[in-house]
């Protein structure tokens, strides 16, 4: 009701922490995992609303391309959810170019699309700034979502 957002506001927000790890058992290969939401966010506005914690396995495959892009990368991964019974699958495709690298994807539920773009020529660390606008694909209240990080790369490459 009007009362309840004036006296609670009509947003939310939280900090959360992701831990993942990454293997290149091949050239054109990776295999990695991610353990999402280590720190649970309560976002919600009236009641308790606690983001899940979420384990996702994946591989990737990698085909290097011309002179334009630098290759295209095939995505499939698996997750589950805490406090969920299904397990989720996703798909997806990125292309890479010296800057920006677009990406879409798909799962049961979303559809995104966005971009990874590298800040290495700006700045001397190796750092990479992600976005991707998140669609749902069943009727919600959300018409959608904007993600965005900052990944930072350890050890050699």
């Amino acid at each position: 009701t009007r009362a309840t957002f004036n006296t609670f506001g009509n947003s939310a927000s939280g900090f959360t922490m992701d831990l993942g790890s990454f293997y290149k058992p091949a050239a054109n290969l990776h295999v990695g995992l991610s353990l999402q939401n280590l720190i649970s966010a309560d976002v919600g506005i009236i009641k308790k609303d606690q983001v899940p914690k979420e384990v996702i396995g994946g591989i990737s495959w990698m085909d290097p391309m011309g002179e334009i892009a630098q290759g295209t990368a095939l995505y499939a991964s698996i997750s589950r959810r805490e406090g969920e019974l299904r397990t989720n699958f996703h798909l997806g495709v990125n292309v890479d170019f010296p800057v920006i690298s677009p990406r879409i994807g798909f799962n049961r539920d979303e559809f995104s699309a966005g971009f990874g773009m590298s800040l290495k020529p700006l700045i001397p660390q190796d750092l990479a700034l992600d976005y991707a606008f998140v669609f749902p694909l069943e009727l919600t209240d959300s018409m959608g979502s904007h993600r965005i990080a900052l990944k930072i790369d350890f050890g050699k490459k």
